[in-house]
Order: C-alpha cells, then sequence, then structure tokens
C-alpha cells in the first residue's frame, strides 16, 4: 500500500524508487503483485506517463487514509511511552500503600500532573496483569518470575506497643509472654498472623484479638493502647521515632533483611509512566527513612 501510494504521489516509478530509497524492479514488481492479488488495474502505464483508473483512485484514497492514520497511531504511542501522562495502576499492600498517601501524594503529582494515578491496595504479585496493574509493590522474598525488580524500602517486621499499654499490661520479656497480651495481627499473605516468626528461627502461637487488613486502622488501635502488634517497621515509622510507640522483643521477635519491591513487567521497562514512578518511589523512601536509624541498630 505505501509503495503504490509512493508511485502515485511521486508520479512514477523511477522517481517512487528514488524516494523509497529502493529498486525500481522492486518497486513494479510489488505493484504488479497488488494488482494481482486485487485483480484490478490501479495504474495504466504508458511511455509518458502513469494514469490512475478508477479502482486505483479510489484505492488511493483508502491507502492514504490508512497509512495517515497508521503513522498518527503509532506516533501516538510512541508518545505515550515516552511521557509521563496518562494512567498508571499501581497495586501496594495496606502498609506501604496508606504510608504513601499519609506523607504527602501531593509531591507525586507535583513531578507528574498529566499522571493519574489508581492505586491498588492489598493486591497479590501474581496478580499483576490479572488486575491490569502497570507496577506492584511487593514484599520480598519474591517468587521466581519473568517480572523485573527494584527495591524500594525496607520491610523488617517489628513487635510495637504504646508505652502505656506496657505500663498497665503483664511484663513483656520473653516471646512465651505474649499469651498473656492482647495480641492484634495485619492479615496479608506474607506470613501466618497466628504464628510471630522468631529472629533466630521457629515461631511463637499467639491468640490474636484483632485482625485486620488496614494498616492504618491497626495503626490507630496502637496508638489507643490497645494492645501489641507485629507490622511492618515502615508503617510505624513515625511514631516509633517520636515514642508513642515502643519496640518490644526487638532481639527476638520479628523479621530483619526483607525488603519492598516495585515490580513491572520487561516489556515495560522503557514506558516513561512507569520508569518515573518506580524512581520517585525509590527516592521517597530512601529520603523519608533515612532520617533516623531503626530501633534496633
Amino acid at each position: 500500500m505505501s509503495i503504490f501510494v509512493s508511485v502515485v504521489d511521486e508520479g512514477s516509478i523511477s522517481a517512487s524508487a528514488r524516494a523509497l530509497g529502493l529498486p525500481r524492479s522492486t518497486i513494479s514488481r510489488r505493484l504488479s503483485a497488488l494488482e494481482r492479488r486485487l485483480e484490478v488495474t490501479l495504474i495504466q502505464r504508458t511511455t509518458r506517463k502513469l494514469r490512475l483508473t478508477e479502482a486505483g483512485r479510489i484505492f488511493h484514497a483508502r491507502c492514504r487514509q490508512i497509512l495517515e492514520d497508521t503513522a498518527r497511531a503509532e506516533a501516538e504511542v510512541r508518545e505515550l511511552d515516552a511521557t509521563t501522562a496518562g494512567v498508571i495502576r499501581v497495586g501496594t499492600p495496606s502498609g506501604i500503600g496508606t504510608e504513601w498517601f499519609r506523607v504527602q501524594i501531593a509531591e507525586f503529582f507535583n513531578l507528574y500532573p498529566d499522571l493519574r494515578l489508581e492505586l491498588i491496595l492489598e493486591h497479590r504479585a501474581r496478580d499483576l496483569h490479572d488486575e491490569d496493574l502497570d507496577l506492584a509493590v511487593v514484599r520480598g522474598p519474591l517468587p521466581d518470575s519473568l517480572l523485573i525488580a527494584r527495591r524500594i524500602a525496607p520491610a523488617d517486621l517489628l513487635c510495637v506497643a504504646s508505652p502505656r499499654y506496657l505500663a498497665e499490661a503483664p511484663s513483656l520479656e520473653t516471646p512465651a509472654a505474649l499469651a498473656r497480651h492482647r495480641c492484634m495481627i495485619a492479615l496479608h499473605d506474607e506470613f501466618d498472623g497466628d504464628r510471630w516468626p522468631l529472629l533466630h528461627g521457629g515461631s511463637v502461637q499467639v491468640s490474636p484479638r484483632l485482625a485486620t487488613n488496614d494498616m492504618h486502622y491497626l495503626r490507630e488501635a496502637l496508638l489507643g493502647d490497645t494492645g501489641v502488634a507485629l507490622v511492618p517497621w515502615i508503617s510505624v515509622y513515625d511514631e516509633v521515632a517520636s515514642g508513642a510507640l515502643k519496640p518490644v522483643l526487638v532481639d527476638t521477635v520479628g523479621e530483619r533483611g526483607t525488603s519492598y519491591y516495585a515490580v513491572y513487567a520487561p516489556e515495560s521497562r522503557h514506558v516513561a509512566k512507569v520508569s518515573a514512578t518506580v524512581e520517585f518511589l525509590v527516592a521517597f523512601f530512601a529520603k523519608r527513612f533515612g532520617r533516623y536509624p531503626p530501633p534496633w541498630r
């Protein structure tokens, strides 16, 4: 189709061959093949010039429109990949998703005013395509997959409670003492909430009085002197730094060395809105959690 349009627009097979950088014989051969496939004559050839038939005029108009639409579609797709505009769907665990929002998501929108964020909480890494996500934040270790992973933040689990609760509750010096406390758990896929991991192997059984997949609600319950919980450290970062919550059983209960990762499909690595969002997350959490050392260090 593009060769046919070029021949008509250039006025001759020779001129079209020069414009396209192809041999004249190739132009003639492909033009003849097109006419054989359509079973019509598109161009009447004379020694002096080419003349379009009625079928040729109709086909030329349609081909030109198709080629223009194709070029426009390709340009739009390239522009979409090259600019931070449009919609980006991000899946995150509740803890890191609410943390992002409570610390000024406005910075993200100020940087990328043409980008619309759709934040999907409590997704699963394997649902990246099923939920039509551009990228997802997951807690490691990562399952084997073809997804690209970029570390963005620590995901250590820390046992915490409010100072007032600890002052009024039974002594909490060993993991076994948790049996005498009001334990609260975060419901998610990463670990069994009824068994809290021990730093040196194994786990301790707890009897939870409250279970929720809403990290914001769990944090408010902790601040309300309700009980003790094992939570991702970043979800109580400010509260631990200010003293509103106190780490307990730091040397025995919890998990260290785990991380949150931004994961996305290999074909998205050069999509501007995806790479920009990943870089923002990396920079945001590095700045956010670099002010104070973790309480166990």
